[in-house]
């Protein structure tokens, strides 16, 4: 993980996600893509990002195209379509 000194001042701690019905920032998710891959990631803040080991950022394609979806829905990314399979 990275670490931006400068950027502590300005961080806002964020609660944990109420309730696990609506994908939200910190939560992981597990989708299935168009082309069957099954992918899951937890949503996090630009400086923990690291897809590689499940996190992306919450300003990616992906986590946009996730926020506010709930399971079973489709979202659209780009020209493809993503269902969102879990939310934990």
């Amino acid at each position: 993980m990275r670490y931006y000194p400068e950027r502590v001042w300005t961080a806002v701690l964020l609660p944990k996600p109420a309730s696990n019905n609506v994908v939200a920032f910190d939560h992981v998710v597990t989708f299935e893509r168009d082309d069957v891959r099954v992918q899951t990631f937890r949503i996090v803040g630009e400086d923990e990002a690291n897809p590689t080991n499940g996190a992306i950022s919450h300003g990616s394609a992906v986590a946009v195209a996730l926020l506010g979806e709930t399971t079973g829905d489709i979202a659209r990314l780009g020209q493809r379509n993503i269902e969102i399979v879990s939310i934990c």
